[in-house]
């Protein structure tokens, strides 16, 4: 069979028994996904599906014979809520790369855009685990050498202390589940739910119990459109509905007691949601730490009457540039006449984008006056994009969040950074890290609350092993020292590699960052070391995540 000809769904055997329906399911499209894309390159063979039992196998295109040339294939492995996928390659022969850079294939964590779990061109004995009920896997060839290809076999089992003890959580994947605190007596938690632009969500609660017929008089469950200060979507003590839609691409979930004397628990509940993409093919925004960067369809522009000269912002200074069809405006938040505006736990940053021509004017031809909004509540962006007071009505909401980088330097004068990974350090060796957050603003603070040394990458779930270096802003280990930062929105800090590399060979320094105002007097960052205690909210939505390594110990 000749590649040109051939499109297929692939090599699959798996089990007859589906563990769910997959009607309802919404899953990432190909291509462009988030800030992830698969290569744009001419592919003449193309298969792959998506598998819904219990378990199964798959291989890539003819195998044992050798894979096509130019192939590009995907699997999508789905199983039901409250579970995660093992995934194992028997064999994987490609063309060998020490990038893979000609022949790969790579796995998602979730839906393709997801964090990658790897990318691999020779075999491999360990097992691949999923943190959720999604995981996809990426077949890529180019024009070359073809080899036999690869066989993977894969599981699914329950999760692991899914539905955990955690009061609150900021939840970031495609698909997620959450529940009621077995055991807290803090007096709210929240679970705050943001995935990326141009998705929206759908919540389904499939399990809602009061412990008595007094529960709802001393507890509350409620749910907001975006964080807990949006729209009020349903208190489900209140109401029946037990299924929610986001308007944007974030939600909020609130568990509230609302008398201090009330017993622990008086709600049982479990959650899960899903996404569902939605793609605006005439104007887009998204907000980063330090601008926000605005898309308008050239031919919708056209079609108002308008060439991309007529279009400008606050400052005629700060042009636009085309990119394929779009006019795209990348706007700092401390240029472009942006406008800061301080409330009560926001700031807000807007500019105007509006069109302008010198001909006469035209009275078919609709003014556009749209205005530019990010409104950064704690480490939560809201990007809106509402209308002036014109004949034009457009509006679209998205949510993202701060970036931090975490890195690591060769001494403490903090001047020269590792750039080899992994990093080889000795056993008794000091270690110095710059934790520094990804804006100009001269007034927002950065505060290190958590570090953890672990052997996984990703998500550091509470049944995994990790060695403490800073809890609630308080140094686990007595070599813990910080040191002068260049400014507010950076930390330095430090230890000694003998702690937790006498335990690991090889660890990843996962921190945990708090972002708040300088001007905050009562935040957070001010707070310094602060042991947990049983009344205290577990989970703060002004987190940020910031992983560096690997490190390893040298021989």
């Amino acid at each position: 069979m000749s590649a040109e000809k051939a499109t297929t769904t692939g090599s699959s055997v798996s089990s007859p028994e589906p563990l769910y329906s997959t009607q309802n399911l919404t899953s990432a499209p190909s291509g462009n996904i988030g800030n992830s894309t698969l290569p744009e390159r001419s592919h003449t063979y193309t298969c792959g599906e998506i598998l819904t039992t219990r378990y199964g196998r798959f291989t890539s295109p003819l195998y044992p014979s050798s894979y096509p040339r130019d192939s590009q294939c995907k699997w999508e492995i789905r199983s039901a809520p409250k579970t995660v996928i093992k995934l194992k390659f028997v064999r994987i022969d490609l063309e060998s790369n020490e990038n893979c850079k000609f022949d790969s294939v790579t796995i998602y964590d979730g839906p393709l855009g997801s964090s990658k779990l790897g990318t691999f061109c020779q075999s491999r004995n360990d097992t691949i685990h999923s943190s959720s009920n999604v995981m996809t896997v990426v077949f890529i060839s180019d024009g070359s050498i073809q080899n036999t290809g690869f066989e993977a076999y894969y599981s699914v089992s329950a999760a692991p202390n899914l539905m955990s003890e955690k009061c609150g959580d900021t939840l970031t994947r495609f698909q997620d589940t959450f529940g009621s605190p077995i055991l807290s007596n803090a007096e709210q938690c929240l679970w705050h739910i943001i995935v990326n632009n141009n998705y929206k969500i759908h919540l389904k609660f499939y399990h809602f119990h009061m412990i008595d017929s007094e529960s709802c008089r001393t507890f509350s469950l409620s749910v907001y459109d975006g964080t807990p200060q949006g729209a009020l979507l349903g208190n489900l003590c209140e109401t029946t509905t037990r299924q929610f839609n986001s308007s944007s691409n974030s939600l909020s979930i609130v568990y509230t007691k609302l008398h201090n004397n009330t017993d622990s628990l008086g709600i049982v509940f479990s959650g899960y949601y899903t996404t569902v993409f939605q793609n605006n093919t005439n104007v887009t925004l998204s907000c980063h730490s330090d601008y926000m960067k605005a898309q308008l369809s050239l031919p919708y522009l056209e079609s108002l009457g308008y060439s991309f000269n007529d279009v400008h912002l606050n400052d005629p200074i700060c042009h636009p540039q085309i990119v394929a069809d779009w006019l795209e405006f990348h706007i700092p938040y401390r240029k472009c006449l942006t406008l800061k505006e301080v409330l009560n736990d926001t700031i807000n940053y807007e500019n105007t984008l509006f069109t302008s021509s010198v001909e006469p004017v035209v009275m078919y031809r609709k003014k556009l006056s749209l205005t530019l909004r990010c409104r950064m509540h704690q480490n939560i962006i809201v990007d809106s994009l509402y209308s002036a007071n014109d004949t034009m009505v457009l509006t679209l909401t998205q949510y993202g969040l701060y970036s931090a980088n975490l890195t690591f330097f060769n001494d403490p004068s903090f001047i020269y950074p590792v750039y080899n990974y992994p990093y080889l350090v000795e056993l008794n060796q000091n270690m110095f890290l710059q934790a520094t957050l990804g804006t100009t603003d001269p007034n927002l603070v950065l505060f290190v609350d958590t570090c953890v040394a672990s052997p996984d990458p990703f998500h550091v779930r509470e049944t995994q092993k990790v060695y403490n270096l800073i809890q609630n802003g308080c140094p686990k280990v007595s070599d813990y020292q910080q040191y002068p930062s260049p400014s507010p929105s950076s930390v330095r800090f430090g230890f000694s590699a003998f702690s937790f590399m006498r335990i690991y060979s090889s660890v990843y320094i996962q921190c945990k960052l708090v972002v708040c105002r300088q001007s905050d007097r009562g935040s957070r960052c001010n707070q310094g070391c602060k042991p947990r205690t049983k009344r205290a909210v577990e989970s703060h939505p002004n987190h940020v995540h910031a992983v560096a390594g690997p490190v390893k110990l040298r021989n």
